[in-house]
């Protein structure tokens, strides 16, 4: 074996292999030398055609005497060559197929909370209806295991509940198609939703409240919960929906222009506005005056961050008021989502034309409004009475 040359770089040394070329010159073995609590170490970085190099074995070692001098970091090269081999692993096995449906839902999920505004409400629906499958074998994921999971669940959860869980599975099924690509589909079922079908939901409201019955209810409010009373209103006046209200910061009120803006509301697009009655404007100034255009209008009390239990504090109201006793279709209970059914159905029965009734919901489609129609029966009076007129 030949005699370890000096390199230019103090602690680098070399030697050259008798017959094997590198470039112009002979193979170089390279090493480093240093020593650590009294003790001189040698440790073989390799050869220059394995991919070694003087240069880079002077950089290894700078980094390993600054590591020495911290105390933080590899103290050795082996000690830097196995953190790195457990990095490759860890970078393997972040980006291999899953297996379980627990490891794709554990992936998905760090996903969806940098891409997803609703990924809290998908990590709910696994937790509570999903993650005892966490251990089934993503391969098993059949329809006809998929029907079996639709009847266990309809037996504990409405129809609507089942709906979601087997939603999150096909959002995640189709995220991972996307992910993973040939990887997932050649070791996947296609869709194991195919040809389920999914559970039928009838979730239209089907009650409106009287007049009396908003009086009573915003009377117990303003006397119980003052801020309750104020989301009501809103909701009741504007049709805004249960999370448009949590999620409305103070920049987002313009009473100069007698709007609020709803950013990134459900229908998808970026902004939608709604128009804001004269008698609400005295409660929104005094919910937003003085305060900051990133605060929350309504607040939680326990944070000062959104509020998270308007469902809960509603539900209190209404079960002290006793407007949902004796009451078993879910359609026909009072919720916050009521006040905006009440807005809507309040604006046909004054006669507003539907196409502006739309409008004011803010509908997708003219079909939603049309749910409402049955409440004009006077515009579809008036309209049969004018044929008569033509006719003659």
């Amino acid at each position: 074996m030949r005699e370890y040359i000096k390199s230019k770089y103090p602690g680098v040394r070399y030697r050259e292999h008798e017959t094997r070329k590198s470039g112009r010159g002979p193979d170089k073995y390279i090493v480093i030398r240093y020593t650590v609590n009294g003790k001189t170490v040698q440790e073989a970085l390799g050869w220059v055609t394995q991919g070694g190099s003087i240069e880079r074995a002077a950089d290894i070692l700078g980094a390993l005497k600054q590591n020495h001098r911290t105390g933080i970091g590899p103290q050795s090269l082996a000690e830097m060559r196995a953190m790195a081999k457990a990095e490759r692993e860890k970078n393997k096995a972040a980006h291999a197929v899953p297996s379980t449906l627990g490891d794709l839902f554990k992936k998905y999920i760090g996903w969806a909370e940098k891409n997803k505004k609703s990924w809290k409400s998908d990590r709910e629906i696994y937790e509570n209806r999903l993650a005892a499958l966490r251990e089934t074998p993503l391969a098993s994921f059949t329809p006809a295991i998929i029907a079996e999971l639709k009847d266990g669940l309809s037996e504990k959860y409405a129809p609507a509940s089942v709906r979601h869980a087997l939603a999150l599975i096909r959002r995640m099924w189709r995220w991972a198609g996307v992910q993973w690509g040939d990887a997932w589909a050649d070791s996947m079922p296609a869709d194991p939703l195919r040809g389920v079908k999914m559970p039928h939901v009838k979730n239209q409201r089907l009650r409106y409240l009287f007049k009396e019955e908003v009086e009573k209810l915003l009377g117990w409010c303003a006397a119980n919960d003052p801020q309750l009373h104020d989301i009501i209103m809103l909701s009741l006046y504007t049709g805004m929906r249960r999370d448009e209200m949590s999620f409305l910061q103070v920049g987002h009120v313009d009473l100069s222009a007698m709007l609020v803006n709803i950013v990134d509301p459900k229908s998808g697009v970026s902004l939608e506005t709604v128009s804001v009655p004269d008698h609400l404007v005295s409660m929104l100034t005094a919910r937003t005056k003085g305060r900051k255009n990133t605060d929350h209008v309504f607040p939680s009390a326990a944070t000062g961050e959104r509020m998270t239990n308007m469902s809960v504090r509603f539900a209190k109201a209404a079960a002290a008021l006793g407007l949902n006793k004796d009451i078993i279709d879910d359609r026909y209970k009072v919720t916050l989502h009521s006040f905006r059914h009440t807005f809507i159905s309040w604006a046909v029965k004054a006669g507003i034309d539907l196409r502006t009734v739309q409008e004011m919901a803010r509908h997708r489609s003219f079909e939603m409004t049309l749910r409402y129609s049955h409440l004009a029966p006077r515009a579809c009076r008036d309209a049969v009475n004018r044929l008569p007129k033509v006719a003659n």
